[in-house]
């Protein structure tokens, strides 16, 4: 299901050509500190400032055990690591509490936090080439209807990359996208959690306009949407792997999942499970749509349980469905 587009709000950048399937979009090496232009081999202990009641020193680019209150947009110029941190966002509704520059990385580990659920999301990747790393990060109360993405906004460049690991994202909102609204560039998932997040329009957990997923090892349950309770595809391709879509709900159609497009391709294996999702119309568990040049395809590995021909709906049979 289609949406605004992000060009909008960037100022129409030009064209960029997304991700191909399957390709590493993210380096492996950007994962290093290193990468992160910190200062070398520094004592762990002279790295944390104070406790956690301590603000935030946001003019170094390590750190940590702190508290950062944002009550006004920030934007980030400089590549950053967080660790042990507690978040709050206030900002007016209507305002992004973080927004990312061009080729900056940030960072997140071991942090909690917050929104008052009246602002735009939490980090806008508005800047080409820029990647958001989260490990270990519980997330909750962020984002409004409005929000392009309740966490994160990826807005329209394909070098983009957001990696999110053993996160537990819960109670965020977006008009598209509860969670992430990624337009091109790469997302990856692994051992997370995401539940009773809400999208007004599409995507209650994740929107995604010609951009590549990978999740693995994750649970979305009670999640809700109009389109996609879980998960909206537009364009785009995903690998979903050892992960468990309960309970989801769409207002319209695909309980868990709505795929659209030319060409979405959305591969399930590995013991990937569909329980209790719902649809007030069609595809309680998928509902797969084509618009455009090439059919939409879903391969539904053989390890793949609760997949029927009866929570599967493929709208006037163009899409090429298999193992079903």
């Amino acid at each position: 299901m289609a949406v605004s587009s992000a060009a909008a709000q960037v100022g129409n950048p030009a064209p960029v050509i997304p991700c191909s399937f399957g390709s590493d979009c993210g380096d492996p090496q950007d994962k290093k500190v290193d990468d992160f232009n910190l200062p070398p081999s520094v004592d762990e202990k002279k790295t944390i400032a104070g406790t956690v009641q301590d603000p935030c020193d946001l003019t170094k680019g390590d750190i940590s055990h702190c508290v950062w209150d944002i009550t006004q947009p920030h934007t980030v110029t400089q590549n950053i690591r967080m660790r042990g941190v507690n978040i709050t966002c206030a900002v007016g509704s209507g305002d992004l509490c973080v927004t990312l520059s061009d080729n900056v990385k940030i960072r997140i580990e071991e942090a909690v936090i917050t929104g008052t659920g009246n602002n735009y999301g939490f980090i806008w990747m508005r800047g080409d080439n820029s990647k958001v790393y989260t490990d270990s990060v519980k997330v909750t109360h962020m984002g409004s209807s409005d929000a392009y993405g309740g966490v994160i906004y990826s807005s329209g460049y394909s070098n983009n990359y957001v990696e999110m690991t053993d996160v537990d994202m819960s109670h965020n909102t977006g008009g598209a996208g509860g969670v992430v609204y990624m337009s091109k560039g790469r997302l990856v998932i692994t051992n997370s959690a995401f539940t009773y997040n809400t999208a007004i329009l599409v995507g209650g957990v994740i929107h995604s306009e010609n951009a590549d997923i990978t999740i693995s090892n994750t649970t979305m349950s009670n999640n809700t949407a109009q389109w996609g309770g879980a998960i909206d595809l537009d364009n785009s391709n995903m690998n979903l792997t050892s992960t468990t879509m309960t309970y989801n709900q769409a207002t319209y159609r695909g309980g868990a999942i709505y795929m659209s497009g030319n060409g979405s391709q959305v591969n399930l294996d590995n013991n990937t499970a569909f329980i209790g999702n719902s649809a007030s119309d069609d595809g309680s568990a998928v509902y797969c749509e084509k618009y455009g040049g090439s059919s939409p395809n879903l391969n539904i590995g053989p390890t793949t349980q609760g997949l029927t021909t009866h929570n599967v709906y493929n709208y006037g049979g163009k899409c090429t469905i298999t193992g079903l």
